[in-house]
């Protein structure tokens, strides 16, 4: 029996837990969670607590976060040549062990890919990385997902801080931990009011 009652409707923001959620799952359509670390690790010599306040304040605020936004807005305007532009300064802007990482973890992302393989931004992007014109980090292939599936910047750059945290600590819920919270201001900061698909509240169809 067909149920007539209107969809419901609900207040969300971006820093919402279902947004996260939502925005974590499409830019993973078609692939299994990444379950080896990509450039946020942590040490046995140190507390999780600083090695999240390191990762933020240092790689993810200063260079993964811009290169992020940057890929995200050139695939929202078909700048084919800016995503591998923006992907090639974020490589040579990482470290050589983040860089590693970085593209072990994307390999992985993107073998498993399969839901965008038809979309011409997506392809165009692939036809780089086979040329060796674009390097393909992690960072830039959740960047085009999200962008290509009309998630919001700040829920998708949250979200993308979100797969890090869990591919570096598979037990431990990003959400319910208060350090996760350090990532919020940092996102708030390299995220423009005016930026592509940015929103504060909005209105969500369930």
């Amino acid at each position: 029996m067909q149920d007539d009652s209107p969809p419901e409707l609900y207040i969300a923001s971006s820093l919402d837990t279902r947004e996260l959620d939502r925005a974590l799952h499409i830019s993973l359509l078609g692939t299994e969670k990444i379950e080896q670390p990509a450039t946020f690790l942590t040490s046995s010599e140190s507390t999780v607590e600083i090695d999240w306040e390191r990762w933020i304040e240092g790689p993810f605020q200063t260079v993964i976060a811009p290169a992020f936004v940057a890929i995200f807005e050139a695939t929202h305007a078909t700048h084919h040549a800016d995503i591998v532009r923006h992907d090639s300064r974020l490589n040579k802007a990482l470290d050589p062990e983040l860089q590693a990482r970085s593209l072990a973890a994307a390999r992985i992302f993107l073998e498993r890919k399969s839901d965008v393989r038809h979309m011409s931004q997506w392809v165009r992007f692939e036809e780089k990385l086979v040329s060796g014109e674009a390097s393909g980090h992690l960072s830039s292939l959740f960047a085009i997902q999200a962008a290509l599936f009309s998630v919001p910047l700040f829920s998708s750059l949250i979200s993308y801080a979100r797969l890090e945290w869990k591919a570096a600590l598979p037990d431990r819920d990003p959400i319910a931990d208060s350090v996760f919270e350090h990532v919020t201001p940092v996102v708030r900061a390299c995220v423009s009011p005016t930026a592509t698909g940015e929103d504060t509240e909005f209105l969500r169809v369930v």
